[in-house]
């Protein structure tokens, strides 16, 4: 049915960026695994979660398919929320009851009983939306963009240009784009405006491949008189980075045993004709003065403590927040960057999706050494999101390094490490440039320094 093409509405406002707890992404709000079955590439460079193309063409795969496994677009509206399996069984359940098995007879969640009807009332308002005292802004029946191709990576800031375009607005028709560039195996499939010249075409295929960078991940078996910090410097990353990336391996306090096989990132430089080439530092030396900043507070906090306290000096705050109308834990979640399954367990809340208007939320959240009071920095520059980052703060510029700063501008979703994941930097770099806390504001610009090889 055409309706489904209104389903975005629900899942994510028609917002490609948009992300949610359970790490469901994109338009059609696709978690990792189904989006794998489904074909959707999840790489480093790339997200087909977020591709506007790809992931409409695995929507319509995937609810053609529960259709036709349910004979019901209901049932198969259902299966998309709720999971195949879980509404087979429900299925099974009315069964062996003998009760009717159709959506509205069916023992469901909350969420699942309110999707189906929630998208009926939107195709209904879409439909006849003078009946509903609502007013729509008439789109032209055409299409507004087109695909192009380059025969090889390309720099996304250098195609903007020659479409005549912003970053951002070729990022807004590009967002699976997760990086700089476009993915180095492909695609490099771009979308840019019907109206963009088509000699961009011929200027599109004229471009160099840039000089690249991936991230690979590698282990690591922790040694005897290793360290979090000594790790983190190592392979050029962080101690808070390690802990996301390893979870329950390292303690809260930063301790890990000797011999447990750790993942880490190292950034490797691709040669024309050669991919064997081993970059053992970040190809970044703001990042490596931002590193020798981190130690060298690190360790005088150490020598302030105790020999057997770890060198990464991470800190536990604790905030309170009082709920106010209309807030959900998942949006208290996300202004503090937490999961909701951190703030029910800090709150011993067994209801997630209910939380009392004037109930005080206890908040934990992780402070560096080096970025104490950033709270009291955030309330200050209210109103003064554009940040330059000052000469101290800035990367030193010499004739052997070369550096690219870029202006970034946030996203709702997006949070300091899913930012620095993309620019390949820490959060502790992006919070040094611009002096600012963990709590970003859509359309807040952000200062990124990159080296260019």
């Amino acid at each position: 049915p055409t309706e489904l093409a209104l389903l975005p509405i629900i899942e994510s406002s028609y917002d490609p960026f948009a992300t949610s707890p359970a790490q469901a992404a994109g338009l059609w709000q696709f978690i990792p695994s189904t989006g794998k079955i489904f074909g959707l590439r999840q790489t480093w460079w790339y997200d087909g979660r977020r591709d506007i193309l790809e992931s409409t063409r695995a929507a319509y795969k995937f609810l053609s398919q529960l259709y036709n496994q349910f004979g019901s677009w209901e049932l198969a509206l259902a299966a998309y929320n709720w999971g195949p399996g879980n509404v087979k069984r429900a299925i099974e359940r009315n069964e062996a009851a003998g009760l009717p098995t159709d959506y509205w007879s069916l023992t469901m969640p909350a969420e699942t009983m309110a999707y189906v009807p929630r998208f009926l009332a939107v195709a209904q308002v879409i439909k006849e939306p003078n009946t509903f005292g609502v007013r729509l802004n008439p789109i032209v029946n055409k299409a507004h963009f087109r695909e192009t191709y380059a025969k090889n990576q390309v720099d996304l800031t250098s195609v903007a240009k020659l479409a005549g375009l912003t970053t951002k607005q070729l990022y807004q028709l590009n967002p699976a784009y997760m990086r700089w560039a476009t993915n180095p195996d492909g695609p490099h499939r771009v979308l840019v405006p019907l109206n963009t010249p088509e000699i961009f075409e011929q200027q599109l295929a004229a471009l160099p491949a840039p000089d690249r960078y991936i991230t690979v991940t590698n282990r690591y078996v922790v040694k005897k008189g290793d360290s979090l910090h000594r790790i983190a410097s190592k392979f050029g990353t962080t101690p808070a980075a390690l802990k996301r990336l390893n979870g329950k391996l390292i303690s809260k306090r930063g301790y890990v045993a000797v011999g447990k096989s750790l993942v880490v990132s190292r950034s490797k430089q691709l040669v024309s004709g050669d991919n064997s080439v081993d970059i053992e530092k970040l190809a970044n030396p703001a990042a490596e003065r931002v590193a020798q900043i981190e130690k060298a507070d690190k360790e005088k906090a150490v020598a302030a403590k105790s020999t057997r306290k770890d060198d990464d000096n991470d800190k536990v705050s604790k905030k309170y927040h009082k709920v106010r109308a209309g807030q959900s834990l998942y949006a208290i979640a996300k202004k503090y960057d937490v999961s909701v399954k951190e703030l029910a367990q800090w709150n011993n809340l067994k209801n997630k999706s209910n939380v009392q208007v004037g109930t005080k939320l206890v908040i934990l959240l992780e402070e560096d050494e080096d970025t104490k009071n950033t709270s009291r920095t955030a309330k200050a520059s209210k109103g003064k999101d554009k940040r330059i980052a000052s000469k101290e703060d800035s990367p030193k510029k010499n004739k052997k390094e070369r550096i690219k700063r870029i202006s970034y501008e946030v996203k709702r979703g997006d949070t300091l490490y899913s930012i620095s994941q993309r620019y390949n930097v820490s959060v502790s770099q992006i919070k040094t440039w611009n002096k600012t806390s963990k709590n970003l504001k859509p359309g807040q610009d952000l200062i990124i320094y990159l080296a260019k090889s």
